[in-house]
């Protein structure tokens, strides 16, 4: 499965924050049904490529574990019965064909979505559902006039309200828009890591981007290193607007990064890359190394050099040789003939 640029960018925010990101959830209420398992190696995947580690999480272990959102469900159910028996919560069991119907007669009387707090009241009728076995979520009690919150939903995964802790601090990032100012979607092109690397990106181009929508550190920069980057960033400089996704910019910026790798960085990238898909059959010789640095000046993608060098190499050689030769002996020929005349 291929996941969105964003949740990669919000880690990457983080990861610049604190230097390392101690520990995270990775997986939201949504990956609850949609293939968790291959949703969290595709992310972390991912993020390994853009050489954001962790310190604490999936595959580093450590003492605040476990790292799914689903495995602290005990947790979270624990809490929501604790509320409910203090009568500050109670069990709704509105179908969702229910609360459509709900959201649907706000909007025809042009007011906000709004639940009417059926299951407020309710006693005898909740005991007679919960032998049934009816699916039900959990909702904050609030004064009647009050917009209705849910703590958590059927499938026991919470939502984000604060049970008696001291209230977090929220920070939000830019929404990513594409060109035509729109939230940007699979219909603009690549939206996931894994598209851009198989496009020919390099992964430091991509932190290097991916941390300037939204985002700049007071200057006209625009290419830093991810160090650089954690050593510069600051929350305070966190636009509001929001962010476009230049993809005319982002290639742009990957052929300067793509220009100002180390020669030998630069040779095992493409010579590894040609070797696998079998251009050449050696990824380490002079000859790499030459095609390179004839090759970079003209290439802002990795991908870029393929069809190049392909082309380099196909031509016939040889034969034009052979042909220009031709075609000079019989100019020199015949210019000793007219000489002769």
């Amino acid at each position: 499965m291929k996941k969105p640029i964003s949740p990669h960018r919000i880690c990457e925010k983080l990861y610049l924050i604190g230097q390392r990101v101690v520990s995270f959830f990775l997986e939201s209420k949504t990956l609850t049904w949609r293939d968790p398992q291959g949703s969290q190696e595709a992310m972390l995947n991912d993020l390994s490529w853009l050489g954001l580690d962790w310190d604490e999480g999936p595959g580093a272990g450590g003492e605040y574990g476990p790292y799914h959102q689903s495995e602290h469900n005990y947790l979270y159910k624990q809490y929501a019965e604790k509320l409910l028996n203090s009568e500050n919560a109670y069990r709704c069991f509105c179908s969702n064909e229910e609360l459509e119907q709900m959201k649907e007669t706000a909007k025809q009387m042009q007011l906000p979505p709004l639940y009417t707090g059926k299951w407020a009241t309710a006693s005898e009728e909740v005991q007679k559902e919960l032998e049934k076995g009816t699916p039900y979520t959990y909702y904050f009690r609030v004064p009647k006039g009050r917009q209705v919150k849910i703590l958590v939903e059927s499938e026991h995964s919470p939502c984000p309200h604060a049970l008696g802790f001291p209230m977090p601090s929220f920070a939000h990032v830019s929404l990513i828009l594409a060109p035509d100012r729109i939230k940007l979607s699979k219909r603009h092109g690549a939206t996931s890591e894994g598209q851009f690397r198989e496009m020919g990106y390099l992964p430091q181009e991509m932190v290097n981007y991916l941390a300037l929508l939204g985002w700049d550190d007071g200057t006209e920069n625009e290419f830093f290193t991810i160090d650089q980057l954690a050593e510069k960033f600051s929350i305070n400089h966190v636009n509001k607007s929001g962010a476009i996704f230049d993809s005319t910019k982002l290639r742009w910026m990957n052929g300067q990064h793509l220009r100002a790798l180390p020669s030998e960085e630069l040779c095992k990238i493409l010579g590894d890359r040609w070797k696998t898909g079998g251009i050449l059959l050696e990824s380490e010789r002079m000859f790499v190394k030459e095609a390179a640095e004839l090759l970079k000046d003209g290439i802002d993608l990795v991908t870029d050099g393929d069809k190049v060098l392909s082309s380099l190499l196909e031509y016939p050689l040889n034969s034009t040789l052979a042909s220009t030769n031709y075609r000079f002996n019989d100019m020199c020929s015949a210019s000793r003939g007219i000489q002769l005349r």
